[in-house]
Formats: structure tokens, sequence, C-alpha cells
């Protein structure tokens, strides 16, 4: 991606980056079977996104055309919800 490309990262790395920078209460597990993936995700948290590259990411997985539903149409509306305001 374009993003991925600015920031001189690999298309996964930016995907873990973003996740992460949806808030404190949001955990990646990746899985992988070899250490050179390993390292690769845990470069992924060194990865800052700027607020513009957060929601043109977003954007972008909201515009996707995915065939198929993953979950019943019942949980749709809650897939792009944003997270729980932060505690004090």
């Amino acid at each position: 991606t374009t993003i991925a490309y600015k920031k001189g990262c690999s298309s996964s790395q930016l995907v873990l980056a973003w996740i992460l920078a949806q808030g404190d209460d949001f955990i990646v597990i990746p899985g992988t079977s070899k250490i050179k993936n390993l390292e690769e995700n845990i470069q992924a948290a060194q990865i800052k996104l700027s607020k513009e590259e957060i929601k043109e990411i977003r954007d972008a997985c909201e515009k996707a055309d995915v065939a198929g539903d993953r979950y019943p149409e019942l949980m749709h509306a809650d897939l792009y919800a944003d997270s729980a305001p932060k505690k004090n």
C-alpha cells in the first residue's frame, strides 16, 4: 500500500500498527510459525500512524468489497464501532 511504502514497512506491519492505534483496549495476536515473521510483527509496534493515516485505512476497510458474511447480520452495525472511552 502507499502508506506502507511511505512508512517503509510491510502491509502486514501496517495492519498490526493500525490495530494497535485503535486504542489501549485493542490487542493484536498474530499467529506465526517463523522467527523472522515474529520479529517483523514486533517491529509493527514502533510504527506511528497519524490521525489522517488511521482514517485513510479505516475508510479503505469500510469500502472494501468482501464476499460472504463472517458475522450474523445483527452484528454488522458493531463491526466498525469505536472503542470504549478511556478510563480516567
